[in-house]
C-alpha cells in the first residue's frame, strides 16, 4: 500500500512539475512577443532583456 501512494504522490509531482514547465514556456513566448510589440511601438525594452531575448531566439533558430 505504500509503495502504491509513494506512486500516485510520484505521478502527481511529475503532472505538477510538466504544467510548470508548460506554463513557463507560455509566458517566455508570450514575453517575447509583448517585447516585439514593444519595439514596433518605439519603446525602450532594456539591454538585459534585449541580450536575454537574442539568445533565446538562437537557440529557436536552432530547432527549426
Amino acid at each position: 500500500m505504500q509503495l502504491s501512494t509513494s506512486e500516485t504522490k510520484r505521478k502527481e509531482v511529475e503532472k505538477e512539475q510538466e504544467d510548470l514547465l508548460v506554463l513557463l514556456d507560455e509566458t517566455t513566448t508570450k514575453r517575447r512577443k509583448d517585447k516585439g510589440r514593444m519595439r514596433e511601438a518605439g519603446l525602450e525594452v532594456s539591454e538585459d532583456e534585449d541580450d536575454e531575448d537574442e539568445d533565446e531566439d538562437e537557440d529557436d533558430e536552432d530547432d527549426e
